[in-house]
């Protein structure tokens, strides 16, 4: 996922102090002999180690990498059929929507259920048979998980109804139930919204989060080459001698 490219272009010299010997030639050479001039010019040039920097600056979208909570509490129905229901049908969104996605379902522990650029055939069968433990979860465990897990740059997005605790780090988070909430399947307990981190987005707007990946979730690569133009200074000195 690589979008616009930036050219910049630039001149380097290796050895300035040649380019003195073009203003010597205009002491001592007869100035109607203007060929001959240019063409010691030319070889002064390629003597100087006269290169071009081309820099392209690539804007990449980082890897992304979806954290699906896969504790009881997701069973909850205050959204249709099921919290979990919806984050697989999210999740598979993701995939579909961008190259680099890696899925991993957590509640205690995590488990790796595709990385960046895996078969997304494969990834997708694995979510649809994701099922629900009767444990709790533990978040914050599951974005060090993730964090560590690469050195690459990336986006972590935790679809998840939340955490007792607020919890503070760069990634977003997709809040899978509603304020009212719902008793927790085989529990006494209601499980209601949660919000953890900065970047919130609700469980209707899966649309506003993937405009905010396509327009946010990218960070620059700039890259340098040299084109020596000292074999072609000299050609040129050769040609017009």
């Amino acid at each position: 996922n690589t979008f616009d490219n930036y050219l910049e272009f630039g001149m380097v010299i290796e050895k300035p102090f040649m380019l003195l010997l073009i203003a010597v030639l205009f002491l001592f050479v007869d100035k109607k002999n203007f060929l001959y001039i240019l063409c010691v010019s030319f070889l002064v040039l390629a003597l100087s180690g006269v290169k071009v920097e081309k820099y392209i600056t690539k804007k990449v979208l980082k890897d992304i990498f979806v954290l699906i909570d896969n504790t009881y509490s997701m069973m909850c129905d205050d959204l249709k059929p099921s919290r979990i229901a919806l984050a697989k049908k999210y999740a598979i969104k993701l995939i579909k929507d961008f190259n680099n996605v890696g899925v991993l379902s957590f509640d205690r522990g995590v488990d790796i259920l595709c990385m960046p650029y895996d078969n997304k055939e494969k990834c997708i069968k694995k979510i649809k048979a994701l099922k629900p433990k009767k444990i709790r979860t533990d978040i914050s465990m599951a974005l060090n998980f993730v964090n560590n897990l690469s050195d690459s740059k990336k986006t972590i997005i935790v679809l998840s109804d939340g955490g007792e605790m607020r919890i503070k780090g760069d990634f977003v988070f997709l809040g899978l139930a509603t304020s009212n909430g719902a008793k927790v399947p085989g529990f006494d307990e209601i499980s209601k919204l949660n919000i953890i981190g900065d970047k919130y987005f609700s469980y209707t707007e899966l649309n506003d989060l993937i405009k905010y990946l396509k327009k946010s979730a990218f960070y620059e690569v700039k890259l340098k080459s040299f084109k020596d133009f000292s074999t072609k200074f000299t050609l040129l000195c050769i040609v017009y001698s």
